[in-house]
């Protein structure tokens, strides 16, 4: 993890974060970290998750503003593009499920059925490079499924 929730002297020298109560930073740090259990979430579940661990009801500007600050300082963010990617997919499902198209929309709805295998595979590496890089940080991960798929 970016920051150590134990130890405030790791994170309340940046001014976002020292703003912010112990149960906002742990709010920022389950919802925004990718070392994380609830990294592999979709945002609306992690976030969901990450306020009740956190004891908190909802979130505030000063808490938006560590988040973008949390994943400024983490530098690295193939979480960030895959939740792009994920929300642009949305999108074009609500479009293509839309029945009363105007002509522009149905252009657009064209060309994602005929694109859209691309942009799913384009997700797919995105994905494969992320847990990739999670598994080289968390190679224990890896050795208890395998554990449990032998045991089974």
């Amino acid at each position: 993890m970016l920051v150590n929730l134990q130890e405030e002297e790791t994170y309340k020298g940046i001014s976002e974060f020292s703003v912010l109560s112990q149960e906002e930073m742990t709010f920022v740090v389950h919802f925004t970290d990718t070392d994380t259990v609830l990294r592999r979430l979709p945002e609306e579940k992690r976030r969901k998750e990450a306020l009740e661990i956190a004891g908190i009801s909802a979130t505030n500007k000063k808490i938006e503003a560590a988040i973008k600050k949390y994943k400024e300082l983490q530098g690295w963010n193939e979480y960030e593009v895959l939740e792009g990617l994920d929300e642009q997919i949305k999108q074009y499902n609500q479009l293509l499920k839309k029945r009363d198209k105007s002509e522009d929309e149905n252009d657009l709805a064209f060309k994602v059925i005929k694109e859209l295998g691309k942009i799913l595979e384009v997700r797919k590496s995105i994905f494969n490079l992320a847990e990739g890089i999670e598994q080289q940080k968390h190679p224990e991960e890896k050795q208890s499924i395998l554990e449990e798929e032998s045991t089974e």
